[in-house]
This record gives structure tokens, sequence and C-alpha cells, in this order.
């Protein structure tokens, strides 16, 4: 299961402020954004078309898997080419 989002705080501090203006902080905790949810130890994958939190748990399982997904577009794309 993969978690979604549009941030990723690299340096896992997360400071929020709420209505009033408060701000809270929290180190090495949860981050939502939105829908989304960063666990800390997650993975984040950012591409122009948008950023994924992998748990560490399936880091293997999703490189392996997105590598041979980039292989399996490069190879189809060149026949098209080459006609």
């Amino acid at each position: 299961m993969l978690r979604r989002s549009i941030l990723k705080l690299g340096a896992a501090l997360a400071v929020t402020a709420g209505l009033s203006g408060a701000a809270s902080a929290e180190i090495n905790g949860p981050v939502r954004v939105g829908e989304a949810t960063c666990m800390p130890g997650d993975i984040v994958l950012a591409t122009p078309t948008g950023v994924i939190f992998v748990p560490p748990q399936y880091a293997r399982e999703v490189v392996e898997s997105s590598e041979n997904t980039r292989l399996r577009d490069y190879w189809g794309k060149k026949s098209i080419a080459d006609g």
C-alpha cells in the first residue's frame, strides 16, 4: 500500500499552525497533508507528475517493479521509433 501526498518534510520535523496561529512541532512523527500521511522512515518518490510515500517494507518491491516498467517503456518506445 502506498501513501500519496504533495509534500514531504525532509528534516523529519513537522511544524503546523492552527487557525489561532499557534504552532506545534513534532520530530520523527507522522506528517499529514490533505488525505495523505507520511510516516517516519517512509521513502519519498517524487516525479513531475506527483509524489508518493513508500513504506520501507515495500521499498524493494516498488524499486523492482518501477525498473521493470521503465525498461518495458524504453523498449516499447524504441520499437515504435525504429518502425
